[in-house]
C-alpha cells in the first residue's frame, strides 16, 4: 500500500493569523483536536498543512492550547468560562452598571445622613411637622446694605446701633 503524501506549504503571517483566529473562535463545547483544526484551515486557507506544521508555529500552538484547556475546565466545571467581548455597546453597558451601584451606594449614605439629622432634630426638641415645613422664600431683590445705602450716615448709624452692631467711626 501506498501512503498518500501530502504536500506541505510554509506558513506565512496570514495563514498564521487566521489559523489562530479560527482555533480562537471554535465552539467551546466542541473537543479540539488537530484533525479538526487541519479541515477547518484547508477550507479557509485553501492550503493543507500537516498536524506538525501547525503545532510547530508558537502561536498556533500556544492558541490550541489554551482552546484544549477552555474544553477540559468545561467538561469538568460545567460552565464555560466568560469570553472577553469587544464589543463597544457591551462596554459602555459595564460602564454604565457600575455607575449606577456606585451612585446607589452614595444615595444609601445619604439616606443614612438624612435618617440621623431627623434623630437628632427630633431628640433636641424639633417634631416631625416643624421638619416638614417648608423655607420661607429668599428674598434675592434687596438686602440690608442695599436699605442702608440709601439712607444718611446719621440714620445708618441709628439703624446699625437698633440691629446691635457697632458702627465704624471714621
Amino acid at each position: 500500500m501506498a501512503r498518500k503524501k501530502l504536500i506541505t506549504q510554509r506558513l506565512s503571517p496570514n495563514d498564521i493569523k487566521l489559523t489562530c483566529q479560527i482555533i480562537k473562535e471554535m465552539a467551546i463545547n466542541i473537543r479540539p483536536t488537530w484533525e479538526k483544526v487541519m479541515l477547518i484551515v484547508e477550507e479557509v486557507t485553501l492550503k493543507k498543512f500537516t498536524r506538525q506544521t501547525l503545532s510547530a508555529n508558537h502561536a498556533i500552538n500556544e492558541q490550541y492550547q489554551e482552546r484544549v484547556d477552555a474544553y477540559r475546565k468545561l467538561r469538568v466545571g460545567g460552565k464555560p468560562p466568560k469570553e472577553q467581548i469587544d464589543d463597544p455597546i457591551a462596554e459602555e453597558i459595564k460602564t454604565l452598571n457600575n455607575e449606577v451601584a456606585e451612585l446607589k451606594e452614595t444615595i444609601a449614605v445619604y439616606d443614612e445622613l438624612l435618617m440621623r439629622i431627623i434623630a437628632n432634630a427630633i431628640k433636641h426638641g424639633i417634631s416631625q411637622e416643624q421638619l416638614e415645613t417648608p423655607l420661607e422664600p429668599i428674598e434675592q431683590g434687596r438686602t440690608d446694605l442695599d436699605e442702608l445705602a440709601g439712607k444718611t450716615r446719621a440714620a445708618r448709624v441709628a439703624a446699625r446701633r437698633r440691629a446691635g452692631t457697632r458702627s465704624k467711626t471714621t
